[in-house]
């Protein structure tokens, strides 16, 4: 049966939504088929002919059909998508060793990205979606102009935070994932993917935001050049002092620092402990906590302010 959120769509029938996400559903074909469908609000989102090259196959899931119902996007996939990153960062079975292996795929998937000109831009654990297989895949992306003349991902959370403010901005997302420079400057570089990635490397390891999901950019700024207050391995046996050396590494406010891990060796799992170490609590992962795209655009101009202090 249908519902508000997810409509029939030409040859298509709504099943269930899909676990981790508000905008994904299961629908059925015609002919048997599952097929996993993404809501994007107001027409947010990729046209078929913006989307990326082919050459980006096993990175961004493949989009077989667009539709356009009333102001929304649907955009049906080809790959066999079963869930998004916040149902498994609620998994207490999902082991550490995938964990890892999880952010060693991401950060090989920025890497593929990045070499082809591309900036996500908009990385949060919303985009990230697996397969039956368990393999890792990044929302469809829809290509704009960026400051640094690359090409940079159009919100692929649009559905959630509305779309990119204008060219040359700051594109959508929670706050708590934007790099200093994005919410202090609205310029996003493949650096700011950098930064995206070791927050939600932070997160997946610990279950917790490195910085708190602080929505003052002043706090923000301040809790970022400070860095994470608890390393990884001191919230959990399952890691060790490298990963969140590497984790920090990608953390750094100055943006021509950060670095992206190459790998992420086995060693680095030091335990098959899947959740936070007792007694520490895990930051809960609610919509709440996030913060949209409207608080980065009210903050705006406090912001200017800030950052003349951060120098660049």
């Amino acid at each position: 049966m249908d519902d508000a959120t997810f409509p029939s769509l030409p040859g298509l029938t709504f099943e269930a939504t899909i676990p981790g996400s508000a905008v994904l559903a299961r629908y059925r074909s015609a002919f048997g088929e599952a097929r996993a469908v993404e809501r994007r609000p107001g027409g947010a989102g990729p046209t078929l002919d913006a989307l990326p090259a082919n050459d980006l196959e096993g990175i961004v899931a493949r989009v077989l059909e667009l539709h356009e119902v009333g102001d929304d996007r649907f955009l049906v996939y080809v790959d066999d998508i079963v869930e998004a990153l916040p149902a498994k960062l609620q998994d207490r079975q999902w082991s550490a060793s995938a964990r890892l292996r999880m952010l060693e795929a991401l950060a090989g998937g920025l890497r593929a990205l990045h070499a082809r000109g591309i900036t996500h831009g908009d990385l949060t654990p919303d985009a990230l979606f697996f397969l039956a297989d368990g393999s890792l895949r990044f929302a469809a992306l829809a290509p704009i102009a960026s400051p640094s003349n690359a090409m940079s991902a159009a919100p692929s959370n649009a559905h959630t935070f509305g779309p990119t403010l204008s060219r040359g901005r700051a594109t959508g997302g929670a706050l708590a994932y934007l790099a200093p420079e994005q919410f202090m400057a609205n310029t996003t570089h493949t650096e700011s993917d950098v930064f995206a990635w070791g927050c939600i490397a932070y997160e997946v390891t610990t279950g917790r935001s490195p910085f708190g999901f602080l929505t003052d950019p002043s706090k923000l700024l301040d809790a970022m050049t400070r860095g994470p207050q608890r390393p990884v391995h001191e919230l959990t046996r399952a890691f060790s002092a490298e990963l969140d050396g590497a984790i920090r590494s990608a953390l750094l406010v100055d943006r021509k620092q950060r670095v992206l891990p190459k790998e992420l060796p086995p060693a680095w799992c030091t335990a098959e402990e899947s959740s936070p170490r007792e007694g520490v609590t895990a930051a809960p992962r609610t919509n709440a906590s996030r913060a949209p795209v409207a608080a980065v655009v009210m903050v705006a101009v406090a912001a200017v302010i800030a950052y003349a202090a951060f120098g660049r």
